[in-house]
């Protein structure tokens, strides 16, 4: 026996052998590289994901702008086509495209100056169709009983040019206007509806106030216009509107010279700052506010406002029908011998 104290059996050292610790370390790199080899897979499968995802979203992009596009052209096409339902299927649609083009910016890509185009497209058609179909309905009626200002339409106005022009308080929204006026800031979109007839139009809270609105010469008589807002940028000279509805509106600072506002119910409006030269006010319904209330009108209490009632009194109604010119005679055998047109006049 030996007198290290060894036990009986052991080798010459404690432990485990060389060879068992070799191993050992062997087998703990190896799950070192499995490891580095699992996360490096791993960071490879993100990447590749990761760019999968990419053309996926980019794929996507592409086919929702095509989508958006493909729809403003169905709806451009439907508004130009003959039947008038399929006009207003076209005017909602077209209204559609360009909220839905601002609400899905993000996913279509699409970049902010172009969206604000889009949008100031859908104005320029909305204005372009109102133009050409109430233009189209004066000329079907006799200036001597219904023109811009004067008279009563012997029809209602088309559903499609109501419907058209109803299309602009979606469009005029104050959610609009933020998220418009946010893609280009200090541009204003514009919007021209000169000289159109728009008799009777429902257009309550409609807010022209925060875009360039020319509308010189629009026929707005009978309208709802109540809490319509309007502003510096409203262009509003030689309007018709005698017997609207302007309770709550806001005209503060908008250009109203020779505007006619006879028989309209002003209860609440406010036309602080608004220009007024020449303006016709000497009858109106309810109380309004005024830089200086215009001289010598005469107010009716709001209660008494009939709209009907009021577009029916000629005394609201601007200018005369036209003269009614004879026909020129057909022979001179119509004209008396003794009538001076049969010697020449020494006058001239």
């Amino acid at each position: 026996m030996g007198t290290n104290g060894a036990g009986p059996g052991l080798g010459p050292a404690q432990g485990n052998p060389p060879e068992n610790a070799r191993s050992k370390n062997w087998a703990n790199w190896a799950q070192v590289f499995i490891a580095l080899g699992t996360v490096g897979a791993v960071v490879v499968a993100i990447t590749v994901a990761r760019q999968g995802q990419a053309a996926v979203n980019h794929n996507s992009e592409i086919t929702l702008r095509q989508s958006e596009d493909t729809q403003l052209s169905t709806a451009i096409n439907a508004i130009g086509a003959t039947d008038p339902a399929e006009q207003i299927a076209g005017l909602f649609l077209l209204t559609q495209n360009t909220m839905s083009r601002l609400a899905n910016m993000d996913q279509s890509g699409e970049q902010a100056a172009d969206v604000y185009n889009d949008y100031s497209t859908a104005l320029d058609i909305l204005s372009g169709y109102l133009g050409t179909h109430s233009q189209a309905y004066l000329t079907g009626v006799s200036p001597a009983t219904f023109r811009r200002g004067y008279g009563q339409p012997p029809t209602a106005p088309p559903l499609a040019i109501v419907y058209a022009a109803d299309q602009l308080v979606a469009l005029l929204a104050k959610k609009m206007q933020h998220e418009v006026t946010a893609l280009q800031p200090g541009m204003r979109p514009a919007i021209d509806l000169s000289n159109d007839e728009l008799y009777g139009q429902p257009w309550f809270g409609i807010n022209f106030g925060w875009v360039n609105a020319d509308m010189p010469g629009i026929d707005l008589r009978g309208a709802e216009l109540g809490s319509s807002q309007w502003s510096v940028n409203s262009d509003l000279n030689g309007a018709y509107l005698q017997c609207a509805d302007l309770t709550d509106a806001d005209f503060r600072g908008a250009h109203l010279r020779s505007a006619d506002l006879n028989g309209a119910n002003v209860q609440g409006a406010d036309f602080r700052g608004a220009d007024l030269q020449g303006a016709t006010i000497t009858t109106v319904y309810g109380t309004a506010k005024w830089s200086q209330q215009p001289a010598g009108i005469t107010v009716i209490p709001a209660d008494k406002f009939h709209p009907s009632a009021c577009l029916a009194n000629p005394s609201f109604w601007s200018g005369q029908p036209p003269p009614v010119t004879s026909s020129p005679a057909t022979s001179s055998s119509t004209v008396p011998s003794s009538s001076p047109a049969s010697t020449p006049s020494a006058s001239r």
